[in-house]
């Protein structure tokens, strides 16, 4: 009698997932709900984090090209977003 992934040895017919019996099975899909939800976070986090930062950058250099603030000030504050 063969006692494969396909046969009715002890397990039954579903041999093949006897690990989720002893609690392998729930750790392994709690790892897997948590590595997708940390990574769905980091991509919604930086997409929300590089738009602030496009938004803010667009935004000096417009107040550069109409002259509302002089090239210190627009280079001392390109420094400020550069470093967030």
């Amino acid at each position: 009698m063969m006692n494969g992934y396909f046969s009715n040895g002890y397990y039954g017919s579903a041999s093949c997932f006897r690990f989720m019996n002893n609690g392998w099975g729930i750790l392994t899909t709690l790892g897997v709900i948590i590595t997708i939800s940390l990574l769905f976070y980091f991509v919604v986090y930086n997409s929300k984090k590089k738009t602030s930062y496009d938004a803010a950058s667009e935004n000096l250099k417009m107040k550069y090209v109409q002259g509302d603030i002089t090239e210190e000030e627009y280079l001392r504050r390109k420094d400020i977003i550069n470093k967030k």
